[in-house]
Order: C-alpha cells, then structure tokens, then sequence
C-alpha cells in the first residue's frame, strides 16, 4: 500500500465518480420511448402548414394509416403519369415528328423532347419500383427526375407547354408526400 498515496488515490476516487456518473446519465438520455400501436417513425422532420418552419410534436412520426393512404395516393398519381406520358409520345410528339409541315429544326426539339419524356416515364416507373419497396429516399430522386425530365421541354413546342405544366405539377404533387417519408425536404 505504499504504492499509494493520499493525493493519488483521491484523484482516482473522483476520477471513478466522474465515469460512473457520467455513464449513468447517458444511458438514461439515450432511452427513446416506444412509438404508440399504429404510429410508425419517419426519417425526419415533417413540413407543416406554414413555409419554413417544422411541426417539432410530429416530427418522427407518422400514422401508418396516413402512410398507407400516402402511398397508394401516390402509386395512383405516379402510374396516371407514366401512363399520359406514354399516351402525349405516342399521339402528340409522333404527330409532330411525322407531320411533314413540322419544320427540321422543330423535328430536332421534339426528337430530344421524345427522348426525354422516355426518360422521365422510366424514372416514374423506377419511382414506383422504390416507393413499393419502401424507399422513400430513392422515390424521392427518382421523381425528382421525373420532372426535371419533363421540364426540358418546356419551351419547345407551344404545344407541349400545358402538358409539361400538367406533368410538373403532378411530380411537384408526389414530391411533397415524399418528403415527409424521405427527409429531404
């Protein structure tokens, strides 16, 4: 024991009284409490009524029948899409392309237009592939590229500018239900 003196092993009798403190009051903040029957926890914060700001009591979560209700909206939404845009290349853009009044550098828009409006029903149909699978986050970019897709022909054709409005907002609208799944608001 002469190993030890006063001054030693006081600094390491508060030393120990420090960590065990310290150690007792994280495991009692680190405790979440248990989501209620029916509620399931969303990645983040959820947007409320009001532009910039967060509803701080919901936050985490979400009713599992508003998800439910959320994700069959959108599946209904995301198809009606893909399916009118499918509809406008097959009647409108392959009219244009095969109007010969159609002038070429007009063929050439619409020709890029169709490209893109393939690409944009395929990242629809991939966002429907993500949102079944439940994530939330690759639906989200998925969508995201839906209109952005969609909005590179906006000034085009005269023609095609309701319809791109249509499709953007229809994304815009997926967009947002989104959100409050896949924190990126």
């Amino acid at each position: 024991m002469a190993f030890f003196n006063t001054p030693i092993a006081a600094l390491l009798l508060s030393l120990s009284v420090v960590v065990f403190s310290s150690a007792a009051a994280y495991s009692t903040i680190a405790e979440v409490p248990a989501l209620a029957p029916g509620l399931v926890s969303a990645p983040g914060p959820v947007p409320s009524d009001e532009e910039g700001t967060f509803d701080v009591l919901n936050s985490y979560i979400v009713p599992m029948e508003e998800q439910a209700t959320d994700k069959q909206y959108l599946m209904a939404h995301m198809t009606l899409a893909a399916n009118k845009v499918e509809l406008f290349l097959s009647n409108e853009v392959e009219k244009k392309l095969s109007d010969p009044s159609t002038s070429e550098s007009d063929k050439g828009c619409v020709s890029v237009c169709k490209e893109v409006y393939e690409s944009a029903v395929d990242a629809m149909k991939t966002g429907m592939e993500s949102l079944s699978s439940g994530d939330f986050v690759k639906a989200h970019f998925d969508i995201g590229s839906f209109r952005t897709n969609i909005g590179t022909c906006d000034d085009c054709f005269d023609g095609f500018n309701d319809f791109d409005g249509w499709a953007k907002g229809v994304g815009s609208d997926c967009l947002k239900k989104i959100a409050k799944y896949s924190n990126l608001n």
